[in-house]
């Protein structure tokens, strides 16, 4: 028996070092399902901390459609990629505050009193210099997209970006651990344990400071 307990234990952990092995070499690449993404969206009631784009008016905010959405979550933002842009916007002295919204398709941006147009595509074109343009949104886009950014939930600052790399890495880490238990059956205690392990590592690779 403790033989038999021995092989499966060797098994397990070439299994696993496998998984990791491939994980490192694709950069993560595995199933996308939209479920994922869409569960954790309707989870996320994170406060925006956007109150004073709400109390300063619509005039003074504007939407972008932006291309932030995680590559292997669909729904979710990219932390590691929208950071960066966020950061840089936040250092315009013409912007007051940015926001992407959880699923990474929408920014908002809160400018300072006075700015101009001009100034505002500048700004925005040169934070998104090695990305596509955004699309500034109007009419009706823009009414749906600034009803939610007002609700004052699942809208994050740059700061807060790095809990979206987070949500990524725990989706993931559970997609992998499911593929290895589909093979080796664990007891639950090993799956949440092997769990956080995955996960963890993945959060260091996926969060840029």
């Amino acid at each position: 028996m403790r033989k038999k307990l021995l092989i499966v234990g060797l098994v397990l952990v070439g299994l696993v070092l496998a998984f990791v092995g491939v994980i490192a070499v694709t950069g993560y690449q595995c199933c996308n399902s939209a479920a994922d993404g869409q569960l954790a969206a309707l989870a996320d009631r994170r406060p925006s901390e956007n109150e004073a784009a709400v109390a300063a008016g619509p005039e003074r905010i504007s939407l972008y459609s932006v291309p932030l959405r995680c590559p292997l979550v669909k729904g979710l933002g990219c932390g590691s990629e929208s950071k960066p842009i966020l950061t840089k916007l936040d250092g315009d002295s013409s912007v007051a505050g940015t926001w992407l919204n959880h699923a990474g398709i929408t920014l908002a941006v809160f400018w300072n009193d006075g700015t101009d147009a001009a100034k505002r595509s500048e700004a925005v074109t040169s934070a998104f210099q090695d990305y596509p343009a955004p699309t500034e949104l109007s009419g009706d886009s823009r009414d749906l997209a600034l009803k939610d950014f007002l609700s004052g939930v699942a809208w994050y600052r740059a700061a807060a970006l790095d809990e979206l790399s987070g949500q990524e890495a725990d989706i993931v880490a559970s997609r992998w651990v499911d593929k290895i238990t589909a093979i080796i059956p664990l007891p639950k205690s090993a799956r949440e344990s092997l769990h956080c392990q995955l996960s963890e590592r993945m959060r260091r690779r996926f969060v840029k400071e």
